[in-house]
């Protein structure tokens, strides 16, 4: 692998909760960080090592991962020349509705090798391009081979709900930890543990993710890149940069956003195909028959 890293992500306003995001020659070592989604991803090309409570997981091209929501874990690839891969994100209460009842709660960092769950994993990126519902019956599928269920409802404390509210609302603030625990009404080190238990991440940690989503997807509009760091609360472009290297693998004029609306991408007025998964593994034509 020699080409520049990208990383593309696509979502459709009609079908929320789900993302697909496929990363190309990422080389750079992903920070500790949690996602608000369940993970289930694949490796194209190259190889990741995914570091989660102590313990490291090693995965080649042609393994995938599963990774619980609220889980703190960080990954890397395995040699310096990057890997591809291929990720969807799936909100708890999405999964939720198309999970399998009979399957154990996803609670914990998980590898699999499947040759089925590969076809379908690449199935649904490929049918969220098209429609909601290919996406939606593509999504059922994937659950019911790596048998996907949700965990338990994590407990949800207002104070949370509303430090998560102000930073949705304008992550670009100069928020502090003091001044987010007197708006929730709470004090800083109790609402950094609640944080932490609830999202896998502490405020900062949660306040930069925001702050680079914001930046790049301003980026991924069309605003220029100096621009898009100041909108976003980075003191200058190069602290936007360092920042979303860390969090996202990749430059943030690496990064791609595709509305899934006629396979358009959000990047100004350009326009451009995805390109085909590296590595030789392709989606399959989707099953004409019904899963369930």
């Amino acid at each position: 692998m020699s080409q520049a890293p990208r990383l593309d992500v696509l979502r459709r306003p009609d079908l929320p909760g789900l993302a697909v995001v496929k990363g190309w020659d990422v080389a750079a070592e992903i920070a500790p960080h949690a996602h608000g989604a369940v993970i289930v991803g694949l490796l194209l090309e190259g190889g990741r090592e995914l570091r989660c409570g102590g313990g490291k997981l090693r995965l080649e091209a042609g393994e995938g991962f599963i990774v619980p929501d609220g889980v703190r874990h960080s990954c890397a690839p395995l040699s310096r020349n990057g890997h591809s891969y291929v990720v969807v994100t799936v909100a708890p209460p999405l999964l939720a509705e198309v999970g399998r009842t009979d399957a154990a709660p996803e609670d914990w960092v998980r590898p699999w090798r499947d040759a089925e769950a590969s076809a379908r994993l690449l199935a649904l990126a490929e049918a969220l391009g098209q429609d909601a519902d290919t996406a939606l019956e593509a999504l059922c599928a994937l659950a019911h081979v790596l048998r996907l269920r949700p965990g338990p409802p994590k407990p949800r404390h207002p104070a949370v709900a509303l430090v998560r509210a102000a930073i949705e609302a304008d992550p670009a603030v100069p928020h502090d930890l003091a001044s987010l625990a007197a708006l929730a009404g709470v004090g800083p080190t109790y609402l950094q543990r609640l944080f932490v238990r609830e999202t896998g991440m502490a405020v900062g940690q949660y306040l930069l993710a925001r702050r680079v989503a914001h930046g790049v997807g301003q980026a991924a509009a069309g605003e220029g890149l100096a621009q898009a760091a100041l909108n976003a609360g980075f003191c200058d472009q190069s602290h936007f940069t360092r920042q979303c290297k860390r969090r996202l693998g990749v430059p943030p004029g690496a990064y791609r956003e595709w509305t899934g609306v006629r396979g358009e991408m959000r990047e100004g007025e350009r326009k451009r195909k995805m390109p085909p998964a590296a590595g030789g593994l392709r989606p399959p034509d989707p099953p004409n028959e019904k899963q369930f």
